[in-house]
């Protein structure tokens, strides 16, 4: 689930953004990818995005914070959590070498990570 897919009628379907998706869509499907991630446990779950992440805490885990860009302090379940800036042209707020640098952060962070193991 993100800001670049909705549910539909047929599965995931394309959307414009995140500001295209309803409470009731990350109500019904925040939890769904929750127990996703808790079964196929991923070392690192990155969220694209301070909205996509904002309602996913919100609407499945019932938790209202405002994280910051970066590793988080918050788990999903085993899972370490990454939240990069959206990489879509619309979030015009980060250059490109702002986001090859978040995701040169994401690299060190997957690193460090598979040290831990």
């Amino acid at each position: 689930m993100g800001p670049c897919t909705q549910p539909g009628a047929r599965g995931w379907t394309p959307s414009g953004g995140a500001s295209d998706l309803r409470a009731v869509d990350f109500r019904r499907w925040a939890p769904v990818l929750e127990e996703k991630l808790e079964r196929y446990r991923p070392r690192i779950v990155c969220f694209h995005g301070l909205v996509a992440y904002r309602n996913f805490l919100k609407y499945g885990q019932g938790v209202t914070t405002r994280p910051e860009l970066g590793q988080q302090h918050r788990a999903i379940g085993v899972s370490k959590v990454f939240l990069a800036p959206n990489p879509s042209p619309a979030n015009a707020a980060f250059s490109l070498d702002d986001l090859a640098a978040w995701y040169t952060r994401l690299r060190a962070f997957r690193e460090e990570t598979a040290r831990d193991d």
